[in-house]
């Protein structure tokens, strides 16, 4: 049987700014099944979107497998956000996707100046950006709640050990921002959660040196 392990294995190194007006380079390396001199990488293809809740746009490019390529995007002059992930599919039928996880992203900007720009959530908002973010680097929590309302922000690692819990001011119904200094924590996923009095939104993001 052909192993869920030789689907194609992505290398993606995420750009750090997001540059409205410009043509953003995004690199990329996939390799495959040393062991099956038949594998073929047959595409690789980018999903990216500007506002949150917008559908996808795709970016498909055929790459040589093993090399190192990018796949550039145009990005919108007025954008302000940027959420995005990779999928890589090769002739064994195998879809391989980074970030892991099927509501895990990659974003870049302001989630704030994004919806300021429409209609504001009615519940639990929550975003973190740069993700993922360098060591000693800071994450850009984006966060709502609700009018009247009191919620918690907590840091768990992936393990589910809490690592911190910030409470929030009692809502007002409108974005709030706040700085995660990670000089303290590994390298790795953390969850990062947003708990209100009768539910909870919850965002992972990634530490890398």
């Amino acid at each position: 049987d052909y192993a869920w392990n030789h689907a194609p294995f992505i290398y993606h190194l995420p750009p750090m700014t997001l540059r409205p007006g410009e043509t953003l380079d995004f690199p990329l390396r996939v390799h495959g099944d040393r062991w099956d001199p038949a594998w073929e990488l047959t595409s690789v293809t980018l999903h990216c979107r500007y506002h949150p809740g917008d559908n996808f746009s795709t970016h498909t490019r055929n790459i040589a497998a093993e090399m190192e390529e990018t796949i550039p995007i145009d990005v919108p002059g007025d954008a302000s956000w940027m959420q995005w992930y990779v999928t890589a599919t090769d002739n064994r039928g195998w879809t391989s996707r980074v970030p892991l996880g099927d509501t895990v992203y990659y974003e870049l900007g302001s989630l704030v100046s994004t919806i300021g720009e429409t209609a504001l959530p009615s519940g639990l908002w929550l975003s973190a950006a740069p993700n993922p973010v360098r060591t000693g680097g800071s994450v850009h929590v984006d966060y709502l709640v609700p009018a009247g309302q009191q919620a918690t922000l907590e840091l768990f690692d992936m393990l589910g050990r809490p690592l911190a819990a910030i409470p929030c001011p009692v809502g007002d119904g409108r974005l709030s921002t706040l700085k995660l200094d990670t000089h303290a924590l590994p390298s790795g996923m953390y969850i990062l959660r947003l708990r209100g009095a009768t539910s909870a939104l919850a965002r992972t993001f990634m530490v890398q040196r």
